[in-house]
C-alpha cells in the first residue's frame, strides 16, 4: 500500500466517524481510565466506537451516577456528545 492509499484508507476512517458522530442518537459501551492532568487524578472516557480517549470535561454524566477507574459504562452519543448514563455491572 502507497502513500496515496494509507491517506484515502485515513480520510475514509475519519469520515466514517464524522457521520457516525452527526447521527441523532447512537449508544456505545466505554471503559473508564484514571489519569494524571495536571497534578489532578481524574478520569477519561474511551469509548468503545471511537476507541481514543474522550478527557475529562468533555463528557457528561447523568446524575447519580458514581464512576471509578476500570468502570465499564453504557454512554449516548447525542449528536457528536457523549453522555455516561451508568455504569455496566455482571448480574
Amino acid at each position: 500500500m502507497n502513500a496515496l492509499d494509507r491517506l484515502g484508507a485515513t480520510l475514509a476512517k475519519e469520515m466514517k466517524k464524522t457521520v457516525q458522530a452527526n447521527r441523532g442518537l447512537g449508544f456505545d459501551r466505554g471503559r473508564m481510565k484514571e489519569v494524571l492532568r495536571d497534578g489532578d487524578r481524574v478520569l477519561d472516557l474511551l469509548s468503545d466506537l471511537l476507541r481514543q480517549p474522550i478527557p475529562y470535561g468533555s463528557y457528561s454524566v447523568l446524575n447519580g451516577v458514581t464512576l471509578h477507574d476500570g468502570d465499564r459504562v453504557m454512554l449516548a452519543w447525542i449528536g457528536s456528545d457523549p453522555v455516561i448514563l451508568g455504569r455496566l455491572v455482571s448480574t
